[in-house]
């Protein structure tokens, strides 16, 4: 990008011309002029440009621009910073900031990195004075990242913090109505469990106040792993911290704050280690019933059809979905069936608990299915009946295939088309299933959009 995209400008101010008067033909081929601000600001970024520098826009987090528009001292005028480079001076990283007078940009100052990129950058105002504080996360080298937080001051900048960091996250763990800074980080040694550092405003900066043990290694956090902000079901604030070990297993560590103590609540007292461990699903904490609360996800496997289960099969599993209160204390909410690959989760019913397997199958290139088996078990055999298909139809011909048989269409996707279709055996369930209600359960997979960690 060589350019700020004036793009979005020039429109703007094409609509703010309104119609009152007709053009001369030949003046609606010209571009209108920028405000003046703007295209001083312009030339004093490319003046940059020119002498070495090249756009570095953040490559995480919320905010990716390479130039960013932000009201930093709350006159209602917005400051632009300009992420740049330029790797002929000793400290190549660069975010040049340029106060906004209201009529024109002017540069205010300049924060000087090392490293090889400029990582995230966040926006919060810590002590609720207005002033908005530049939260920066450099990458330092490909192993090492930093976290700085810089207040400005005057015509200058005061860092009010660093730390060495994997993740970080700004969260209200206090109530007070300002964020505190949560860091994740290695031990002093680099090696175990990682460790989450709690900043917090006081005496005009900011000071780390305490400390908390997680379950998990940085290595675990820093591939799929993922930190949420959610509540507990007791209603006190918490982060979820999500790692995934080698092995393929998720641990979920929960951070809260009791009377100014950070605590990782999911540790159990005999171990020290996360209460919540169960095969990963690339799934996370979320509030998956819109109660107001965070379910944890955890994976547990459904009876098999098979005995042997060395017969190559993937296993299936249902998702027991856990409130837990500030107290470590946990209880199941619900249950859930995720298909991710073909965009659809079921919440199952509390009769279906511990009786239910599933069976995938490809039928053709276009056409799959999910079978829902009730299974019954006495002393001499197991027994499975079908109840349940759910298939998913792609291809030219699926509107033909989905009205088959006593099929009912479920959802419709973009290219393909999810049907349910009942068995003789749903009958044989205390309460059977009925179509509305299997409409009520199933849910279409929304993509979240994440835009990076921080």
């Amino acid at each position: 990008m060589k350019k700020i995209n004036w793009l979005m400008l020039i429109v703007v101010c094409g609509l703010l011309t309104g119609c009152q008067a007709i053009e001369p033909i030949e003046n609606l081929y010209q571009l209108p002029q920028l405000p003046a601000e703007y295209t001083h600001l312009e030339a004093q970024i490319d003046l940059l440009l020119q002498e070495g520098a090249q756009y570095a826009a953040p490559a995480s987090g919320s905010h990716l621009q390479a130039v960013q528009m932000v009201d930093l001292d709350g006159d209602g005028h917005q400051e632009a910073l300009a992420f740049l480079r330029n790797d002929d001076q000793e400290k190549p990283l660069q975010i040049h900031i340029f106060d906004n007078s209201g009529e024109d940009f002017t540069p205010y100052t300049t924060i000087y990195g090392s490293g090889t990129q400029i990582y995230s950058v966040a926006y919060e105002d810590f002590n609720g004075d207005g002033l908005m504080e530049l939260v920066v996360g450099w990458r330092v080298s490909a192993d090492v990242q930093a976290l700085s937080v810089y207040a400005f001051e005057g015509e200058s900048v005061r860092e009010l913090m660093t730390s060495d960091y994997v993740r970080y996250t700004l969260a209200d763990l206090d109530s007070s109505g300002t964020d505190e800074v949560v860091v994740l980080r290695s031990d002093s040694e680099g090696q175990g469990d990682g460790l989450a550092d709690v900043y917090q405003w006081g005496d005009g900066g900011l000071s780390m106040t305490n400390s908390a043990s997680l379950s998990i290694t940085m290595g675990e956090l820093s591939q799929q792993g993922r930190v949420t902000q959610g509540t507990l079901s007791d209603g006190t604030p918490a982060i979820f911290v999500t790692g995934v070990t080698a092995d393929g297993l998720g641990i979920v560590d929960i951070l809260v704050q009791q009377e100014g103590i950070l605590k990782n609540v999911a540790l159990l007292a005999q171990t020290g280690v996360s209460a919540v461990i169960a095969p990963f699903r690339s799934l996370y904490p979320t509030d998956i019933d819109g109660d107001g609360y965070t379910e944890v996800p955890v994976a547990v496997a459904l009876p098999s059809l098979f005995a042997d289960f060395d017969m190559g099969l993937a296993m299936e599993y249902a998702i027991e979905w856990v409130h837990f209160d500030s107290q470590g204390q946990s209880e199941s909410a619900l249950a859930t069936y995720h298909n991710a690959e073909q965009g659809w989760y079921l919440t199952l019913p509390d009769q279906w608990r511990e009786l239910v397997s599933i069976e995938r199958a490809t039928i053709s290139a276009n056409e799959a299915a999910v079978v829902f088996y009730r299974m019954t078990v006495d002393e001499s055999m197991q027994e499975a009946e079908a109840f349940l298909r759910i298939s998913y139809y792609t291809g030219d011909n699926r509107e033909y295939s989905a009205l088959r048989g006593s099929q009912f269409i479920l959802s419709r996707q973009t290219s393909a088309i999810v049907t349910a279709e009942f068995y003789e055996a749903n009958n044989n369930w205390d309460t059977p299933l009925s179509e509305d209600e299997l409409r009520n359960a199933f849910y279409t997979i929304v993509a979240e959009w994440t835009p990076g960690e921080s």
